[in-house]
């Protein structure tokens, strides 16, 4: 399988993975062939990318390394939770700290699997989606870091509901696709505020998670704000849960941009080493986070295309390369599976949006 744009190539092609609304709700379900009324339905309700079926990624997994019906699970408990404080209604923080105990003995079991962010998300569930991905790499990067359990604990609290704050901000300001002006960046800005006050009066949260939803936009230089912290005064909960914000915001869809291909948000977060992040922190997380993600199409530096096949442990920037073309790009009758670690000579040198046309042609 692999994952697609919602245009017009996905017309007659099979659903490989189920699509579901924010209530974990099934709203297509895997193995659908997609029409043109399917797509409308889906572009309609915000979301903009698919995974399918084709003849040269068979057999080819993307797996998450949580399960749906945690992630589900744990969405909305974040969507329950901001929406009880919107309309002024006690927080009952259960959910969220059940969600993030599941997502702990989850990573637990599967400490070995790097962090693929294979999650279809939409629009209207961004904040959602997305802090309970912030948590879910927060606390890879923590088991990385041999963080206990309440260690843990801690910085998925945190991590999940750092965007609480956001919760002040009017819809208009976080939804808006123009430039915002002086004024809605300073809106924007006060979010972190927001967000420390609402939980520090929750005592069943702990001072530190608040903390972390005070400071995941400070920065290591002291560029960030609400208070221009440097690197000695941000805890390393809160540098972690910055790290984890920005590159799962990067390589994600927005209104107002289109999302980085994964090892375009690596080369990103390796340029704000040292001043936006901290430096040993950011190369732990990149260690832990897949590059190139199963299904996606490269070309090779021998000028072949492949598709990735799966990955190896430790060595996240060479994976297993499915090679579908020759040289000059003719398909192969015969495809080849090439293990990059073991074929030093080869490299990645571009990810391609879709197949050359003389390879798909032949599906």
């Amino acid at each position: 399988m692999r994952m697609v744009y919602l245009d017009k190539i996905v017309i007659g092609k099979q659903l490989a993975r189920s699509i579901f609304g924010l209530d974990g709700q099934v709203l297509l379900h895997a193995g659908v062939t997609l029409t043109g009324k399917y797509v409308e339905r889906l572009l309609s309700k915000g979301y903009r990318s698919v995974y399918i079926h084709d003849e040269f990624t068979r057999g080819i997994a993307v797996d998450d390394i949580i399960s749906d019906e945690t992630r589900h699970r744990a969405v909305q408990a974040v969507k329950e939770t901001m929406e009880k404080y919107e309309k002024g209604e006690t927080i009952d923080s259960l959910k969220i700290k059940d969600s993030v105990r599941q997502i702990i003995e989850e990573l637990q079991s599967n400490s070995g699997i790097l962090a693929g962010l294979s999650t279809i998300r939409c629009f209207d569930d961004y904040t959602f989606a997305h802090s309970v991905n912030v948590c879910t790499l927060s606390l890879v990067l923590g088991i990385s870091l041999y963080y206990d359990y309440d260690q843990l604990y801690e910085l998925g609290v945190g991590a999940m509901l750092h965007d609480i704050g956001k919760t002040q901000v009017p819809v208009a300001v976080l939804q808006k696709e123009a430039k915002l002006t002086e004024e809605e960046w300073l809106t924007i800005k006060k979010h972190p505020d927001f967000g420390f006050d609402i939980l520090r009066q929750h005592f069943d949260i702990s001072l530190l998670s608040a903390h972390i939803a005070f400071q995941h936009h400070e920065r290591i230089d002291g560029s960030g704000y609400p208070r221009g912290l440097g690197a000695d005064d941000i805890l390393e909960t809160a540098k972690i849960a910055a790290i984890a914000d920005v590159f799962d915001a990067i390589t994600n869809d927005r209104v107002y941009r289109p999302r980085l291909p994964l090892n375009e948000a690596y080369n990103v977060m390796l340029k704000a080493m040292g001043t936006q992040f901290d430096r040993q922190l950011v190369r732990r997380f990149l260690d832990r986070v897949v590059l190139y993600p199963n299904g996606t199409i490269v070309r090779l530096s021998s000028g072949q295309i492949g598709v990735i096949a799966r990955q190896e442990e430790q060595f996240n920037y060479r994976p297993v390369v499915r090679v579908i073309t020759d040289r000059y790009q003719r398909p192969l009758f015969e495809w080849q599976e090439i293990r990059l670690t073991e074929r030093p000579e080869l490299e990645i040198v571009e990810v391609l949006p879709d197949y050359p046309f003389a390879v798909s042609d032949r599906q």
